[in-house]
């Protein structure tokens, strides 16, 4: 093969790779490739057992861990009653700033031998949304 063919070869190869990688790249920019534009659900620290006893407080305070506060807006904190997490079992919805990594829920709100659900999303100052993280227990003494 002549030198001028290998040189043309090779540019056409390269432009070829180049456009590749263009497409690839913008594909994924879209979110065509599913784990660019998803986030993980945080991480949850209490209540993560099954059974949890009140033994006479007056609260049962929710724990997560924080991350990044400087680009969290807040943490949208649900608690159901059962395992199911849809609106007829929804008990609260609460925006919980972004930069506190707990939530206190009275206990009259909660009722012995009853199993609840609690989720929690981290949003984003730009508007995108984790995923959600859940954890279900059982309430067997006030």
């Amino acid at each position: 093969m002549r030198p001028t063919m290998k040189l043309i070869v090779a540019v056409f190869l390269g432009l070829v790779f180049s456009l590749i990688i263009f497409q690839v790249n913008s594909y994924a920019r879209r979110g065509g490739f599913g784990t660019f534009d998803s986030f993980p659900g945080p991480q949850l620290v209490f209540p993560l057992t099954d059974d949890i006893a009140l033994d006479g407080k007056n609260s049962l305070v929710f724990k997560w861990i924080c991350r990044d506060a400087a680009r969290t807006d807040f943490y949208d904190f649900r608690l159901y009653k059962g395992y199911n997490m849809v609106e007829s079992t929804l008990l609260m919805k609460k925006n919980v700033s972004g930069d506190t990594c707990s939530f206190e829920v009275s206990a009259d709100l909660l009722e012995e031998n009853q199993v609840y659900t609690w989720s929690l999303k981290r949003v984003f100052i730009s508007g995108e949304k984790s995923d959600k993280s859940f954890s279900s227990f059982k309430i067997i003494k006030k």
